[in-house]
């Protein structure tokens, strides 16, 4: 289990989601990857968000910027609340991308 916080960055032309699977080999999870949120990640409503690792407390633990799919709620800036991940396997690092 990981907590993360989402980067805040402009959003990118191109989709970091395919960037993920072409990474993992894994396809986009049918759900958001945040373990408190129960919403299906359909084709309008997936990201592949920017985040950082953090500690339950939302305190920044690693300079790695990751990817993982998230959905648009909880990939939003307004968002600044520390979300579970429970599969590390779903953290993708950006500069591998």
């Amino acid at each position: 289990m990981t907590y993360v916080k989402n980067w805040n960055r402009k959003a990118q032309k191109e989709s970091m989601i395919e960037k993920w699977e072409q990474y993992t080999g894994k396809n986009c999870p049918a759900y958001c990857s945040n373990a408190n949120c129960d919403n299906k990640l359909d084709d309008d409503n997936k990201c592949g968000a920017h985040v950082y690792k953090c500690n339950k407390d939302g305190k920044q633990i690693s300079g790695t910027i990751y990817i993982v799919p998230l959905c648009k709620e909880c990939n939003n800036t307004y968002n600044e609340d520390a979300m579970r991940i429970g599969n590390d396997n779903l953290l993708a690092p950006l500069n591998k991308l």
